[in-house]
């Protein structure tokens, strides 16, 4: 009997896994739907995020590309309703990239390259084709 319990016991622990990797495809990360979903946050759901991580974007201004000083929570927003694309992903960004989200004191670097755009992992930042990416 005991060993009729295990048996059950350790099937409860691998069925789930076994049907979960049957549904997993890499090559499916997220619907187009939702990349292109610009509303899925407000400029203040955004500002409540960053405050809840407490990084230091929390509380950043900054110039944005039309030389207005602006929060970056407003500036994320701006963002992602020009470009049409999930302000998640934004935040996903900044944090996968340059750890904006929970940093409390990041470096200019990190700063001036957020999002990592234009940097590959061997290229120089100071090489000139990259350095107009920079900010």
């Amino acid at each position: 009997m005991k060993k009729i319990v295990t048996i059950f016991l350790l099937s409860l622990l691998v069925i789930p896994q076994v049907l979960f990797a049957a549904e997993f495809n890499p090559n499916y990360i997220i619907s187009d739907e939702e990349m292109q979903n610009y509303q899925s946050m407000t400029r203040s759901d955004i500002q409540a995020f960053l405050e809840e991580k407490g990084g230091y974007i929390s509380n950043y201004k900054t110039e944005d590309w039309e030389g207005t000083t602006r929060k970056a929570s407003d500036i994320i927003y701006r963002a992602a309703k020009e470009s049409k694309i999930n302000p998640k992903y934004i935040l996903v960004k900044l944090q996968k990239e340059q750890s904006l989200i929970e940093d409390k004191d990041p470096s200019q670097k990190q700063l001036d390259w957020a999002t990592g755009y234009a940097v590959c992992d061997s290229c120089s930042m100071s090489d000139p084709d990259i350095q107009k990416h920079k900010g």
